[in-house]
């Protein structure tokens, strides 16, 4: 009998330990533990622990955990509220075999970023500190043919990100992010550095009374979709690592100091009624359109990033997904018009 006891509180530890180490930084898990605990259901209470605790919490649960995988860090939208990988814009990775030229063509696109939170305490009425996050990630953005990037896309990118919140100024919540990285080359060549500053307002659609309310807040278009627009302000300083990496923004100056504006429009289907029907609930497109001006040498970049999904599975992990690129990628100001169609996927 006391060897039973031992037992069960050992298992409760180690499950419970688990469940601290991997829910670091996400939002708080909770676990059912089944009543009541037998020592020959150890492997069944394991895996509900894995699936249902500390892997939910860490790979995303119904919405977004700790690790994030999408398609850029526009498609994450804020750190601290990412928009659902339901809704988001995963990962994208495509591939063609060209039999006239006898070349394979294979493209990547994407983020990874592990979010670690701390939350403040809610005020009703008075302005606070809501959260604060950090997230380091890697951003990767490939396009090869025939194992050559000459005209292709060859971007590996490593940063950090500080994100603030600050609720209840007028009539929105506001995002303020600090981040630094570094570009380089799948080989490993660094080409620049850079640090940088964004503001992003995330409105209350009830109760507030300025034109921040709509900002960042789903909005019904027609029956069976909703749409946000979120608007940022984002600015920062880069400088060149390497005179071999061949990159547009370095043109006149080995520096660039950019600021401009962005916006994202998301539209997704509504997925809470069961009259909705299911190519709807699988619907997600997500268009952004940002401008940067150089101060120092006088030159301007846009950008415009689009993509469609349809969610091949429930959950909304897997899908098929069209987007189009044409502009200045931000990394380096390289030219960019590119369609692609293939498998992505989101946490």
């Amino acid at each position: 009998m006391a060897k039973g006891i031992l037992a069960r509180g050992i298992l409760r530890a180690l499950a419970g330990a688990g469940i601290v180490i991997a829910g670091l930084g996400a939002a708080e898990a909770q676990t059912e533990w089944p009543e009541p605990l037998r020592i020959s259901a150890a492997t069944d209470v394991t895996a509900e622990v894995l699936t249902a605790g500390p892997l939910a919490s860490l790979f995303g649960g119904d919405c977004a955990g700790t690790i994030l995988l999408r398609r850029s860090k526009d498609a994450i939208g804020s750190i601290i509220s990412p928009t659902c990988f339901e809704d988001a814009q995963g990962a994208q990775f495509a591939w063609a075999d060209d039999a006239i030229s006898n070349d394979e063509v294979w493209s990547a696109q994407g983020v990874v970023a592990a979010r670690f939170m701390h939350r403040g305490q809610t005020q009703r009425y008075s302005p606070y500190v809501q959260n604060l996050a950090f997230a380091p990630y890697a951003y990767f953005d490939r396009v090869a043919s025939g194992g050559s990037v000459v005209d292709g896309i060859d971007n590996l990118t490593y940063g950090a990100v500080f994100e603030l919140s600050v609720a209840n100024v007028l009539g929105a919540t506001h995002y303020f992010d600090i981040d630094a990285e570094v570009v380089s080359s799948f080989d490993g060549s660094a080409k620049n550095w850079s640090v940088g500053a964004e503001w992003q307002p995330i409105g209350y659609l009830r109760t507030g009374k300025t034109v921040l309310r709509y900002f960042g807040q789903p909005m019904g278009f027609g029956r069976n979709f909703l749409w946000t627009v979120t608007p940022k302000i984002y600015g920062e300083y880069v400088s060149e690592l390497s005179e071999a990496a061949l990159q547009p923004i370095f043109a006149d100056r080995n520096e660039a100091l950019r600021v401009g504006p962005a916006v994202t429009v998301n539209l997704y289907g509504i997925k809470e009624f069961v009259d909705v029907p299911w190519w709807a609930q699988r619907f997600s497109l997500e268009v952004t359109y940002g401008w940067l001006y150089d101060t120092l040498s006088e030159l301007d970049y846009e950008l415009l990033d689009s993509s469609v999904t349809m969610a091949l599975d429930d959950k909304g992990h897997l899908g098929l997904t069209l987007s189009y690129r044409k502009g200045q990628l931000l990394e380096t100001g390289q030219d960019v018009d590119l369609a692609k169609l293939g498998l992505s996927l989101s946490y």
